[in-house]
């Protein structure tokens, strides 16, 4: 009956052991399809423009002849009023202000002379995400990415 015991004892430590051994496994193979580069730096674009963590890349975009101005920004729900501006809930007041009259300023991007144009401190803060994104893949382990100069990423200095 004692050696009985021990066996069952034994087995049951076993089978536990083979559980937590598979779990452990589970959550390795999880972990393994991670990737914080890219959920830190989302790169996609938004109609002509390139964008990372939402900032859009370039300057200025023509509207061509016959084409709606929500067709060149990329979304069909956007009007002339809102093509240029960034979603003020995901990036709050840092970019979207509007004057006492109602109307957006510079800083959210407008529609003048049929282009479509990026304001300057959008473009400045997405080349700044870029330059802590190459200074990340740079140091990554085993990357074999090596810049002939320094980038020294500074935030909002």
């Amino acid at each position: 009956n004692k050696a009985l015991c021990i066996n069952e004892e034994a087995f049951s430590s076993y089978k536990s052991a083979v559980t937590r051994r598979k779990l452990a496994s589970s959550r390795l193979r999880i972990a393994r399809s991670w990737n914080a580069t890219n959920d830190c730096f989302h790169i996609w674009y938004s109609g002509p423009f390139g964008t990372i963590n939402g900032l859009r890349l370039g300057s200025e975009v023509p509207i061509l002849a016959g084409t709606e101005s929500d067709e060149v920004a990329g979304k069909s729900t956007q009007t002339a009023d809102t093509i240029g501006k960034i979603e003020p809930q995901r990036y709050g007041s840092m970019f979207s202000s509007v004057s006492s009259a109602g109307e957006s300023n510079v800083a959210n991007g407008s529609i003048t002379d049929n282009s479509i144009k990026i304001p300057w401190v959008e473009i400045n803060s997405a080349l700044g995400i870029i330059a802590l994104l190459l200074k990340v893949l740079e140091q990554k382990p085993h990357s074999c990415i090596h810049f002939k100069h320094e980038i020294i990423p500074m935030g909002s200095c």
